[in-house]
């Protein structure tokens, strides 16, 4: 179960690299999220003040686009800063003990999502309900910045997930650039967007809406078993990168999520004469027991005793473990030599292993190369780092080269979805059959 999941999940991780999907994704994230029991109820009553702004000769949809505006502007900011911080953080979010961290973070949104634990920006209402008393179309762009940073202590949940992948986005591409912040900030645009849309027509149009009821609860609690869903997730990847057997890692996974179920039936001491409550409690502790055996066991499993080896096996594929092995491999079979710079703490690093079993076409190519895997703890890690060539491993990994036989340089990259890069540079380092 916690293999499909964490490959489905992977799946949607994977796509937010691709504008043509994140951005739909995004709005329609933005859009649900509007419909949430605490933002819902707000939508007429801001179309009251939006209508009451209308000043004669303006039109009619002024005022609510600028609101709109002002709404998509706080949530860009908020992605810009997500996205920036991601690219200058990159080592520090492949840590295995940050990405734990942002499991705890994605747990405790799960229980905000439930109303288990309530958030609000109570003065964030005031300040709204001055800018209201102005006129002038400056004041209403203000009261849709306020208002989406307001909306943002009801829908933190969402938003925190959607800032959060953002920040991983950026980070997995390497070093930071323009165009990743860029899309970092279209990324939430469309968010913005999509939780402005109702207000917009609202504003406009003046509709009476659909009474709120339970199927808005169904929307929040879709939200809350997603982002349950990517907690589980990053938690069995930052398990991952610290070394855990995947075995041990599904044992935690299940001791937390007995644990949410635990709390879920309720860990309060009935009262006696209430047999339906006590049956709860009573399979609530016993969730609760199961939850601290199976975590206790994910810590701490046998040690067991570590073979060392001239290759390291992934799938169909066999890496060197020694340079010079690799280097007269490549020089007795005229075959290129693909170097992957790995290290246990990083996620993206583990990520390519994951990548190059599942994309057909890169196992394919690297099938036709020598392959050489370099950890950082690897004396000959330190020679290349060193290389003026190479410097991109003083900033941090994932790095991959492609040498030809004779050794010599052919292509570099930090991307560990740039999969058409190093199919074309093995592809060209592969000297032609005679």
């Amino acid at each position: 179960m916690f293999e499909i999941l964490n490959q489905l999940l992977a799946l949607a991780e994977g796509s937010l690299s691709n504008p043509a999907t994140a951005v739909p994704v995004y709005v329609l994230a933005g859009l649900a999220s509007s419909l949430f029991p605490c933002v819902y109820p707000l939508i007429p009553v801001t179309a009251g003040f939006l209508q009451n702004r209308q000043q004669a000769g303006q039109a009619r949809w002024l005022h609510p686009l600028v609101y709109w505006s002002g709404t998509v502007l706080s949530y860009t900011i908020l992605g810009l800063v997500a996205a920036i911080g991601g690219g200058a953080f990159n080592i520090i979010l492949q840590n295995g003990y940050v990405i734990l961290g942002m499991g705890l973070l994605f747990l405790f949104l799960t229980f905000v999502m439930l109303d288990w634990v309530p958030l609000s920006w109570s003065g964030g209402d005031r300040l709204m309900h001055r800018a209201a008393a102005y006129g002038g179309l400056f004041f209403t762009l203000l009261m849709g910045v306020v208002a989406g940073l307001v909306a943002s202590a009801c829908v933190a949940p969402a938003l925190v997930t959607m800032l959060v992948f953002i920040a991983r986005e950026t980070a997995a591409g390497g070093a930071l650039t323009p165009g990743m912040v860029a899309y970092g900030g279209l990324l939430s645009f469309a968010f913005g967007a999509g939780i402005g849309v109702p207000f917009f027509l609202a504003g406009i149009l003046g509709a009476r809406l659909p009474r709120s009821g339970r199927w808005m609860s169904v929307i929040k609690y879709s939200f809350a078993i997603v982002i349950f869903a990517f907690a589980l997730y990053e938690f069995h990847k930052g398990f991952t990168v610290l070394g855990f057997e995947d075995f041990d890692a599904y044992l935690i996974l299940g001791g937390i999520a007995l644990c949410l179920i635990a709390v879920a039936l309720g860990l309060r001491p009935p009262a006696p004469e209430d047999g339906r409550a006590k049956t709860r409690f009573f399979f609530a502790v016993l969730a609760l027991a199961f939850s601290i055996g199976l975590v206790v066991r994910g810590l701490n499993p046998p040690t067991l005793p570590i073979a060392e080896a001239s290759f390291e096996p992934l799938g169909n594929l066999n890496f060197h473990r020694n340079r010079d092995a690799a280097y007269a491999e490549a020089r007795a079979t005229h075959r290129p030599i693909f170097i992957d710079f790995y290290a246990d703490w990083c996620t993206n690093c583990k990520d390519f292993q994951n990548l190059a079993q599942s994309h057909a076409a890169l196992n394919s190519a690297l099938g036709q190369a020598v392959l050489l895997k370099i950890y950082d703890t690897d004396p000959v890690f330190e020679e290349f780092a060193t290389h003026e060539n190479y410097r991109e491993l003083q900033i941090g990994l994932p790095f991959f080269l492609v040498l030809d036989p004779a050794g010599e340089f052919q292509w570099k990259g930090t991307n560990y979805r740039d999969t058409a890069g190093m199919i074309g540079a093995i592809e060209a380092a592969t000297p032609a059959s005679p």
